[in-house]
């Protein structure tokens, strides 16, 4: 693969590229090219994000609750697989993973000064994109704001 100035307009470089970069060429084209498999800690990241960071009422539109399933069947397994498939689009999590997230909202919620800055956001996911010594680079600022004392 090619890595060209054309190419990287079309695929801005980020922290996460440029991290893989500095450990090799093969690692950020291995990065880039690579199918990403999610992790249940990068799942329940989203989650946590999620609840603190964006509108609850869409939970729904991004995460799906998984039901129990007795696995140990093949019946179980078969309902299982056409359950996962016919939720693909969205993010699994469990209802233990739901409870652990939202009693961490809560204790950041209820901590005076990380309600403080919680509470001063006034945009969240904001995008930001710069050209470092001509190369386009992006990144994902999780909220920004006013804060008291600043």
């Amino acid at each position: 693969m090619e890595i060209t100035r054309e190419f990287l307009a079309g695929r801005p470089l980020s922290y996460s590229s440029l991290k893989n970069f500095a450990q090799s060429p093969l690692h950020y084209v291995n990065y880039i090219t690579a199918e990403r498999k999610r992790t249940e800690a990068l799942t329940f990241g989203s989650l946590l994000h999620f609840l603190v960071l964006e509108d609850e009422e869409d939970f729904d539109l991004q995460f799906v609750i998984q039901p129990p399933f007795n696995k140990r069947t093949k019946d179980g397994r078969a309902e299982f697989e056409l359950w996962v498939e016919e939720n693909k689009d969205k993010e699994i999590v469990t209802e233990e993973q739901l409870k652990t997230a939202k009693a961490i909202k809560e204790a950041l919620f209820n901590n005076p000064i990380s309600r403080k800055y919680l509470d001063g956001l006034t945009e969240t996911e904001v995008s930001c994109k710069w050209e470092a010594e001509g190369l386009p680079i992006i990144s994902k600022i999780d909220g920004k704001g006013s804060f008291p004392g600043q």
